[in-house]
């Protein structure tokens, strides 16, 4: 009886196991399967949310929770090429993320900080992030009304600093919210 038990409770963890792994797939082991089954070449366009990326970016995704991923397609030149034209040629891996309502532009439209507003945009210009990044204000990323609330809160003269997190350390704090950049706003206490 005892040994039955033991049996079935082995099963058990072990599939268990299996579940979990199968599950935990990277975006990476994905994109490697893939090329092992001749879907796309080692050299595919990676479109990551509409935009194009670089595998420098897409091997930094690959620290992000596969939940984070709400779809992942691999397509093949033949499936591509009307989309993408001859840019398509090696395959394609597009990638559409998990995106967090709270983080949406409503809530960036209203932020009325002269100083925050500029570092913004020059970044946004300089093309080291999108519009709408997670703003961390001295240490709480902000959500939601937050981010008006907070950022509109805080007198110019009281902002020590405004920093760009690194795209590799926001991807790993922040998971894929971090798509449009990290700003690390810090007032006088």
């Amino acid at each position: 009886m005892m040994k039955n038990l033991f049996t079935v409770l082995i099963f058990i963890f072990s599939m268990n196991l299996f579940s979990q792994n199968s599950i935990e797939m990277s975006i990476l082991d994905e994109y490697e399967l893939m090329i092992q089954n001749n879907k796309i070449t080692p050299v595919p366009l990676i479109i990551l949310d509409g935009n194009e990326i670089d595998y420098e970016t897409f091997l930094i995704l690959n620290t992000i929770k596969r939940k984070e991923i709400v779809k992942l397609e691999f397509l093949s030149y033949e499936e591509a090429k009307d989309e993408f034209n001859e840019r398509a040629i090696n395959g394609v891996v597009k990638i559409i993320p998990f995106k967090d309502d709270l983080l949406s532009s409503n809530y960036y439209k209203e932020i009325s900080n002269e100083l925050v507003n500029e570092k913004i945009k020059h970044l946004v210009e300089e093309g080291k992030i999108k519009y709408y990044p997670i703003l961390v204000f001295n240490g709480i990323p902000l959500r939601g009304d937050e981010i008006k609330t907070k950022i509109n809160q805080a007198n110019t003269e009281t902002i020590v600093s405004i920093n760009l997190l690194k795209q590799d350390v926001a991807f790993k704090i922040y998971g894929i919210r971090a798509i449009n950049g990290v700003l690390i706003v810090t007032t006088e206490q």
